[in-house]
């Protein structure tokens, strides 16, 4: 958070990866902790032990659908947001 908070670290390009990257790992760690941590029952009782785990054919579906949603809104808002200057040379042809 430090890295991406200031205007000066921003500019710089390795800077930049760096805490793209470091986030990602964050969001990356996040889900492998719930999934190795908090999906074994360890304990006293009365807990039982895990079962395997296997998603639906539903949560497959969502997982697929929210990724291919968040591709298509950001080529979207790629195409209708101003983010790159319009070239000056493909407008007078």
């Amino acid at each position: 958070m430090v890295l991406l908070a200031h205007a000066p670290l921003r500019a710089r390009t390795p800077v930049l990866f760096v805490g793209a990257l470091v986030t990602m790992m964050g969001v990356v760690f996040n889900r492998v902790n719930v999934v190795l941590l908090a999906m074994s029952l360890k304990g006293p009782m009365p807990q039982t032990a895990p079962e395997n785990y296997s998603p639906s054919i539903f949560e497959w579906g969502i997982s697929v659908g929210l990724i291919a949603a968040t591709i298509f809104l950001f080529g979207l808002g790629a195409r209708l947001m101003p983010l790159l200057p319009k070239d000056e040379a493909a407008q007078g042809d």
